[in-house]
């Protein structure tokens, strides 16, 4: 994640980022992503049945991190089948970053 921020940072021209940088991105962030929500359904399972309550912080860090994961830019499927092609050069819409 912090080498795709740098890398990201980095770039004088977003348009200049290859197509195999911008999917190896997006891999990186959607394993991210998919590991905190591994933790968190970790967390959530061990805390026992009183967290899942609107009153339990623990519920809505659940809640929350479960439904971002559900965000399409964090798919582990979309993300690895964009990469896998562009390692074959056959790219699709990768990572895309407006020119400044």
């Amino acid at each position: 994640m912090r080498e795709s921020a740098r890398q990201i940072d980095r770039l004088d021209d977003p348009a200049k980022l290859t197509a195999m940088d911008g999917n190896r991105i997006l891999r990186n962030w959607a394993y991210a992503v998919q590991n905190a929500r591994e933790a968190a359904n970790a967390l959530f399972d061990v805390a026992g049945g009183s967290q899942i309550y609107d009153s339990s912080r623990l519920q809505a860090y659940w809640r929350d991190t479960n439904a971002g994961a559900q965000h399409y830019a964090f798919s582990w499927g979309n993300a690895m089948k964009k990469y896998g092609l562009s390692m074959i050069g056959r790219d699709e819409d990768g990572f895309a970053l407006k020119s400044k």
